[in-house]
């Protein structure tokens, strides 16, 4: 058993290595539901002090912190222990009232169901993290001009761009947010369906009207016009753009609605500004069950042990869904 826990720690450090700003958390959950969790990140302190969702945010304490050099500058690592009475209740979010980063915090589920039988305890564990698509990703495909000019802005630095590659570079980009911001709109208004807030035959038509409407806005010179001049040009006329588009909602739907829809297109975008401040975190996740684990879709599974490895890049299709299942034996050590 000690072997096997060694082999999984050595592979999973090889999966961190070269991270940039790493999250880690390790939750042991107890045969009678409840649980302890260990939370550990590092990174630089300038990324520490703009990370969201920490658990010292949420009031954890404090279990230890180091600091040690790096190739990149001075490495801070901390880490926060907590106890649950019950999984079930980890907060969905990390945050506390004072907490400047609350609205970039990441979203997540986490349960834990006990199904007891004969003989035998069956623990299902679930941790769903709540993403959501960041954009169109096929209007930045392999090959275009904006993939190639990003490219040499990040290697070379923006100043090496000319005068015309800088204007077609912010097109393309403008274009991009523009579609992802769309695409926020379409999922609150799914969203409104599923909730019987619209029917789906008022979906369907402002769907219709509101792509036309998109389209007409995105085309050719106004692109050209807009957005590409500099940087403080593109983010006033997406912001304009986004009002446009909610007042759009508010003509198209039947009176009385547009409140709640509202208030689903704020939880999109929260979601949506969530997902790209994660992208560029390595996460670890490793859960230690009751009993001998038996099912999952775990990258790593060793007896009583699960372990996940993702980054927040992998929450731009969608949520991501972290499932192990075990089952303790009566007389079977938890």
């Amino acid at each position: 058993m000690l072997m096997r826990r060694v082999q999984l720690a050595v592979v999973v450090l090889g999966l961190l290595a070269g991270g940039c700003f790493t999250r880690e958390e390790t939750i042991e959950v107890r045969s009678d539901g409840s649980a302890m969790v260990t939370y550990e990140v590092e990174g630089t302190r300038v990324e520490l002090a703009a990370a969201a969702g920490l658990p010292g945010a949420a009031g954890w304490p404090l279990l230890a912190e180091t600091v040690a050099a790096g190739k990149d500058g001075e490495k801070v690592k901390r880490s926060w222990r907590f106890e649950l009475d019950d999984l079930n209740l980890y907060p969905r979010v990390l945050t506390g009232p004072e907490d400047p980063f609350a609205s970039t915090a990441p979203a997540m589920e986490t349960t834990l169901d006990m199904d007891r039988q004969d003989g035998r305890t069956v623990y299902t564990f679930t941790r769903r993290y709540i993403g959501r698509r960041a954009g169109k990703f096929e209007d930045l495909k392999e090959g275009s001009d904006t993939e190639a000019l990003m490219d040499r802005a990040g290697e070379e630095g923006f100043d090496a761009l000319t005068a015309e590659e800088r204007d077609t570079l912010f097109a393309g980009l403008a274009e991009y947010e523009a579609a992802a911001m769309w695409l926020r709109v379409r999922d609150a208004l799914g969203e409104a369906v599923l909730a019987g807030i619209l029917s789906t035959k008022v979906y369907a038509e402002t769907i219709a009207l509101m792509e036309t409407f998109l389209d007409d806005r995105l085309t050719g010179s106004y692109l050209q016009n807009y957005f590409a001049a500099d940087e403080s040009t593109q983010n006033r006329e997406l912001a304009r753009l986004r009002a446009d588009l909610r007042a759009k909602v508010g003509r198209l739907l039947p009176a009385g609605n547009l409140e709640g829809i509202l208030a689903l297109l704020e939880e999109e975008e929260r979601r949506f500004q969530v997902t790209q401040d994660l992208s560029d975190d390595s996460f670890l996740l490793t859960v230690k069950m009751p009993g001998t684990i038996v099912a999952g879709n775990a990258l790593l599974m060793e007896e009583d042990e699960a372990a996940w490895q993702f980054s927040g890049a992998d929450l731009l299709t969608g949520d991501l869904v972290l499932t192990a299942v075990s089952v303790l034996e009566n007389g079977q050590r938890p």
